[in-house]
């Protein structure tokens, strides 16, 4: 078999999976719109001004328990988006960066595992770390409204509405190569071999946050992430962390053959 079957038409291309989360995302707020008339009148008080406000605290609160959570296990901080604000670790300085064209696009976090042993529980317990904040702000939010009532112009409502949806998160899905929290938990569970490759990858993006010139990147490392299944969502973000290494490296035909 040649070095590129699909290419060569020897073998049939994969199948092309479909996330369904987006559609899950849609029918847990359609759910919303449609029992909001039987609440009660002091969840009603809704005021679109508190609509980005309360996303930004929300995301800001996921992301932030993905980071404790890491931090408690050994890992450092490498970066964390919230919404159109960047805030990422290169080499030792750090770059802050607002895109308007990402305003609405979520968060995310970018733990630092240490290059030594990372065991699964670590990885699990960072994951978890982030829908753990979202639960704890869902139900701190719905205390306070069910016991002052609605905020002015409906923040409190808001908010709780807002992070009850960021829970949604534990809903296994992917989109390119990110997965939902949902799915990266249940990978050390069912397949342990394909979230190490997963830790691999973290642990070179820890050399990379450190300046660490793709040529110098742990060959051992590298092995271990290329690992990872062609299926598998981080497949092609793999095999381009590669090509980048094999053309600092000076081998320019290695590095185009990993990109066909």
């Amino acid at each position: 078999m040649s070095a590129t079957p699909i290419l060569d038409l020897e073998i049939l291309p994969p199948e092309l999976r479909t996330s369904k989360l987006p559609l899950i995302i849609c029918g847990i707020i359609g759910i919303f719109l449609g029992v909001s008339p039987l609440l009660p009148p002091s969840w009603h008080t809704f005021s679109g001004l508190w609509l980005i406000p309360a996303l930004y605290v929300a995301v800001a609160v996921h992301e932030l328990g993905h980071l404790v959570a890491g931090k408690s296990v050994g890992m450092n901080v490498g970066g964390v988006v919230i919404g159109g604000f960047r805030i990422f670790k290169s080499g030792k300085r750090w770059t802050c960066q607002f895109d308007w064209r990402q305003a609405m696009a979520g968060g995310l976090a970018k733990p630092l595992p240490p290059t030594s042993d990372v065991s699964l529980a670590q990885f699990a317990w960072m994951i978890a770390g982030g829908p753990l904040a979202s639960i704890l702000l869902t139900l701190a939010t719905g205390a306070i409204t069910l016991r002052y009532g609605g905020g002015a112009g409906g923040w409190r409502d808001y908010l709780f509405w807002v992070a009850l949806l960021t829970i949604s998160s534990l809903i296994p899905g992917s989109a390119g190569p990110n997965r939902s929290d949902g799915a990266q938990l249940w990978m050390p569970l069912r397949r342990p071999e394909q979230c190490r490759s997963w830790i691999a990858l973290l642990k070179i993006q820890t050399e990379e946050a450190e300046g660490v010139l793709p040529a110098d990147w742990d060959a051992s490392l590298v092995a271990e992430m290329l690992t990872a299944e062609p299926m598998s969502a981080e497949y092609s973000y793999c095999q381009l962390l590669t090509y980048y290494r094999r053309a600092d490296q000076g081998d320019d035909l290695e590095a185009v053959q990993r990109v066909l």
